[in-house]
């Protein structure tokens, strides 16, 4: 079975796939390297979500109110 995590960040799926190392990533923390190591053994795939369609952002980002209604609405929350 595989988990698909969903991320708004392209960087740091673009990170789990790339295995070159560049200047910027060469101090990359050792999570990356055990993400790939998931990914390679299809135990868990990354998939981007966009920021508008990212339910968790209302609980780390300020929105706007229809923003916000929306992702609770998209919560369930009544």
């Amino acid at each position: 079975m595989t988990i698909t995590v969903f991320s708004d960040s392209q960087g740091a799926i673009s990170i789990t796939k790339n295995e070159c190392h560049h200047g910027r990533t060469k101090h990359t923390n050792v999570k990356y390297y055990f993400l790939r190591e998931l990914i390679a053994n299809k135990i868990m795939k990354l998939k981007h979500l966009g920021m508008d369609q990212m339910i968790a952002d209302m609980l780390t980002k300020g929105l706007s109110k229809d923003v916000h209604q929306k992702h609770v609405l998209g919560l369930g929350i009544k």
